[in-house]
């Protein structure tokens, strides 16, 4: 995990946050090829949107946050609540842990469509496994992707709470 920077109380001298959009505007300009009303919007390779102040890159959410909610006291981890990492409205963040945030990503299985569901090729089923507390546990077969993937979506429910993401 990236070092995380302490957001410094100059953000909100150089900074604007438009709320309706998440978007960050520069106030002041911080070099001399960004003019005052620039949108502040860099996405880096990771697809999140970093700025650069004062020679450092903080992450756009982070600065979204602390402006948003007027403090310096931003929570180490801030989970994208869509899963669009350029959503930085401050209905779409929300405090997390670093389980909460794995928990709530969409679907990336190579074998199957839907979140959760697996497929077994050389015996021919579905099969659904969840992780929780950094262990995986398996949901059972099934023969079908959709029950393989009800299946994930009950548990992840359970155990996945607010935080949970069905794909």
């Amino acid at each position: 995990m990236p070092r995380i920077l302490p957001i410094p109380a100059e953000v909100f001298e150089y900074l604007q946050y438009e709320e309706e959009t998440g978007k960050l505007y520069w106030r002041k300009s911080p070099a001399p090829q960004i003019a005052i009303g620039d949108e502040a919007n860099h996405v880096n390779q990771k697809g999140y949107i970093h700025i650069m102040f004062k020679g450092k890159k903080y992450l756009g959410h982070r600065l979204a946050w602390a402006l948003g909610h007027q403090t310096l006291d931003v929570p180490p981890m801030l989970d994208h609540i869509n899963c669009v990492k350029t959503d930085n409205k401050l209905s779409n963040l929300r405090p997390a842990t670093a389980a909460q945030n794995s928990q709530n990503q969409s679907n990336k299985n190579p074998s199957g469509n839907l979140k959760g569901a697996f497929y077994q090729k050389e015996r021919g089923y579905w099969y659904s496994i969840i992780q929780s507390n950094l262990k995986s546990k398996y949901l059972g077969s099934y023969a079908t992707e959709e029950e393989a993937h009800a299946a994930y979506c009950k548990a992840a429910a359970e155990l996945h709470g607010d935080f949970a993401n069905f794909g």
